[in-house]
Formats: C-alpha cells, structure tokens, sequence
C-alpha cells in the first residue's frame, strides 16, 4: 500500500520587514498543547511539536535535520 508523506520543519512564527531593511521575526507565543491536537485534527496530519530549538543553536538544527 502506496503512503506518501512529508516530513517537515516548521519555524514557530512568522516574519515581517524591518525598518532597517532587514526581516524580523515575531515567535508565537502561548501556544499550548491543545493548540497542536485542534490543527492536527482540522487537516488530516500529524505534528510532533516535542522538539524546540533555538533559532541560534545552529549545531541544534543540524542535528534535527540530519
């Protein structure tokens, strides 16, 4: 049995444009566990939101994505 999927890392946030010209990056804040069972529920999907990095922790994220 065929069963496509992905595998995804997704940032907790969203960004938008500086006055400097630059991009700054706005976290989400307050989300909870419920948060996560409602938009797994409303798609179709599964998330595993156990793991969180730092955006700074560089040798972090190589690990993950390895």
């Amino acid at each position: 049995m065929l069963n496509p999927h992905f595998h995804l890392v997704v940032r907790d946030g969203v960004f938008s444009h500086a006055s400097d010209s630059g991009a700054r990056f706005h976290e989400a804040a307050h989300l909870e566990p419920d948060h996560w069972i409602e938009l797994q529920g409303s798609g179709g999907f599964s998330i595993d939101a156990s793991v969180r990095i730092q955006g700074d922790d560089r040798a972090g994220i190589e690990r993950l994505l390895r």
